[in-house]
């Protein structure tokens, strides 16, 4: 026994022993194939290896050099960017020398030029005298390192195979045929490599333009950083600028492409005054300490109208004279005006506190808003007391008065007011908004800020009607459409809620029908579902259609109005012989004394005069509404059978 018990910690100790050796070596075959997998990344062992010319870390390559018969070109490496740093100094094309380097490492090597006992010599290979193009990639071994790598290629002439030009490596001097020619972006490199684009600044940094002309200057202003804000005019105007305008000229701008270099700018000036046909751009990009300024000239008119005309174009950060070809001249808008937003308003909904109408007749309109869970909600005040408000019909109206369209910008100074109707005006629509001020020092939130813009609308009679607007303190006054003025309603009762009888079928307890002579009685149990007819106190159960009774009560529960009466004479004489009444009897939970209570609930309707609608009116409210006759005829379908129905 004791043997065994000694063999069985012999042969433990030993899986323990073997287990640690195997765990060491796997950690040393890591290391190593690590270090081989960072050594295969560039170098000449590497490219032999992957049977290619040459093979680097692009990632690690920040100068570029091309020689060819005494000409150098350099490009070297700035964060994401690449830019030419020999013969001249400007911006390359990022996208471009990437390709450049990515087809470079993968150059294959389908043929070793002397193996098969070739005589091509290096000038009939095009890899010595004019034709050849020294290419030489460098750059630190790895990130952070003073250490650097330098890969050399010569390319030459094309080779008869397909897409291939003979190649010399630099490292060890073999030449041969490779897979793939980069010749075409270096024989002409400042050419091919050179960023076309005008502007590279992105659209969506830009924060600030300023354009200058021969006949005057707009400056536009936006934040894209919270609390964000909005293209805006600051000069000579301050009002809002047009999105669509600003998004169109971004675009033009950025769409610009240079197609020929005329020279070196020896002294950057810009003359003053502008010449016509020409325009001075400033643009400020976020993050970026010093604006960009571009100086457009027109050359060349268009041969023909609508083709683009020749312009001569310089960059403050591009040391070249550039030519292109463009018609941004004629699409840059040359007024103020033609910045400007063309809608009348920008009003946050989420943001409004209370909205105040007045007229010239009617009682002020006073909205209140209240909200519950995130959700906004709107209250009107009648007689002193606030009722749920039309929350639709407020909602159109704060969209109204952002989208109302502006069809012309009729004057810009407050002394011409009275020309308009708008001293005093004929109506006043106040928004009160709140926003939540920046929070104090302690991180708590700051104090609410109170924002309040007021509308006035001038209305001037004549042979053709016009509407005009302004803000209080501004002097903008605007010509709109006139059939804004009339989707104003001025009385408070004009923006009350429809709904005029809300029921939970839980409280229900009976519904009465009296209508031409019937009087029709329905008595309800939510427990059960269940109903019982009576016609003129006799029971008419069986013959009581469920599935219409049902509907009847859903109408009835919910039942709102088209409109509000405002004239209500004739409304309450006719309501005095009613076409229909309805009762409901619920009993629902008094808070006040915390038992059940029963309350009833009148409807009465009459037809209008000539037929063509009905008025309606709750009993204890002295408010009447108007109701269509489809609408009504809905209350009066048949709810029973002559044979008895099912449940």
């Amino acid at each position: 026994m004791g043997e065994k018990a000694g063999l069985k910690r012999e042969r433990k100790r030993m899986r323990l022993v073997t287990t640690t050796v195997l765990g060491v070596v796997a950690i040393m075959l890591a290391v190593a194939i690590a270090g081989l997998k960072r050594e295969s990344r560039s170098g000449l062992s590497s490219a032999a290896e992957a049977s290619v010319l040459t093979r680097f870390d692009s990632e690690l390559v920040d100068r570029i050099t091309l020689k060819n018969t005494g000409k150098q070109v350099v490009i070297e490496r700035a964060g994401l960017y690449w830019f030419f740093t020999e013969p001249e100094m400007d911006r390359a094309d990022a996208i471009a020398v990437n390709a450049l380097l990515d087809q470079l490492n993968h150059l294959d090597t389908v043929d070793s030029i002397g193996e098969k006992g070739e005589t091509l010599s290096a000038s009939d290979m095009g890899i010595e005298g004019d034709q050849a193009i020294e290419v030489i990639v460098s750059g630190a071994v790895e990130e952070g390192s003073s250490k650097r790598f330098e890969n050399r290629v010569t390319v030459g002439l094309p080779a008869p195979r397909e897409n291939s030009v003979y190649a010399r490596r630099g490292e060890d001097g073999k030449s041969y045929v490779v897979d793939g020619n980069p010749r075409k972006w270096i024989e002409s490199p400042t050419e091919v490599l050179r960023d076309a684009r005008l502007i590279s600044a992105s659209p969506n940094a830009v924060v600030q333009i300023i354009l200058r002309n021969s006949t005057g200057e707009v400056a536009l202003h936006r934040r894209i950083t919270a609390p964000r804000q909005d293209w805006a005019i600051v000069e000579p105007l301050q009002v809002w600028a047009c999105r669509d305008v600003m998004d169109e000229l971004l675009a033009n701008l950025s769409a610009l492409k240079v197609t020929s270099v005329e020279g070196a700018i020896t002294q950057r000036e810009i003359p003053t005054p502008l010449p016509p046909d020409s325009v001075v751009i400033q643009m400020q990009v976020y993050g970026v300490e010093q604006p960009l300024t571009v100086f457009l000239k027109q050359i060349e008119a268009p041969a023909i109208e609508g083709a683009p005309a020749l312009l001569e174009a310089s960059v403050s950060d591009r040391p070249l004279l550039f030519g292109l070809q463009s018609r941004i001249l004629e699409q840059i808008p040359s007024e103020p005006n033609d910045y400007r937003n063309r809608t009348l308003a920008r009003i946050p909904m989420a943001a409004l506190d209370s909205i105040y109408i007045q007229s010239r007749i009617d009682p002020d309109v006073v909205l209140k808003s209240k909200k519950a869970d995130e959700t906004l909600s709107w209250d009107v005040n009648i007689n002193g007391k606030l009722v749920p408000a039309n929350q639709t019909q407020v909602a159109e109206l704060v969209s109204a008065v952002n989208e109302a369209a502006i069809l012309e910008f009729s004057s810009d100074s407050a002394e011409d007011i009275a020309e308009y109707g708008l001293a005093p005006p004929s109506r006043r629509i106040a928004f009160f908004m709140k926003f939540p001020g920046p929070p104090n020092e302690d991180g708590t939130p700051g104090q609410i800020q109170t924002v309040e813009r007021v509308l006035n609308l001038g209305w001037i009679e004549g042979e053709q009607q016009r509407l005009y607007a302004n803000f209080d303190g501004e002097d903008h006054i605007y010509q709109l459409d006139p059939s804004f003025f009339g989707s104003v309603a001025t009385h408070p009762l004009k923006w009350r809620s429809l709904t005029v009888l809300t029921i939970n079928p839980f409280h229900l307890r009976s519904i009465r029908r009296e209508y031409a002579g019937e009087n029709l009685a329905l008595n309800y149990r939510y427990r059960t579902d269940t109903w019982e007819a009576f016609r003129s106190g006799v029971e008419v159960t069986p013959t009581l259609d469920i599935a219409s009774a049902r509907k009847f009560r859903d109408r009835l529960g919910s039942f709102t109005a088209s409109a509000w009466s405002l004239s209500i004479g004739n409304a309450l004489e006719a309501l005095q012989n009613p076409t229909a009444v309805f009762t409901i009897e619920t009993e629902e939970l008094d808070p006040a004394r915390g038992d059940k209570q029963t309350r009833l609930y009148q409807l009465k309707f009459a037809e209008a005069p000539g037929g063509r609608f009905y008025y309606g009116k709750m009993e204890g409210s002295p408010d009447v509404f108007i109701v269509q006759n489809d609408k009504f005829r809905e209350l009066l379908r048949p709810l029973t059978t002559h044979r008895s129905v099912n449940p």
